[in-house]
């Protein structure tokens, strides 16, 4: 496992796993009304990745904007 990338103050860290995956790592807050916070791991698709790779930064906070919007979209 190594981490590529690490954010602490946006809670999440992108993960290539040993088999190559690409995951990112997020803590997100639990539904309204529960005071929770859980970690969801959000494998990157190979269309994910290419852009992930291409794009950077940019793609990455769309993603993660978009992971916390509707994590349930992205259980994988």
């Amino acid at each position: 496992m190594k981490i590529l990338e690490h954010n602490q103050e946006e809670l999440y860290e992108i993960v290539e796993m040993d088999d190559g995956t690409v995951v990112l790592e997020i803590v997100l807050a639990a539904p309204a009304g529960a005071f929770a916070m859980y970690v969801l791991q959000v494998p990157f698709t190979p269309e994910e990745l290419a852009r992930y790779r291409e794009e950077g930064s940019s793609f990455l906070r769309w993603f993660i904007d978009h992971v916390r919007d509707d994590p349930e979209k992205f259980r994988r």
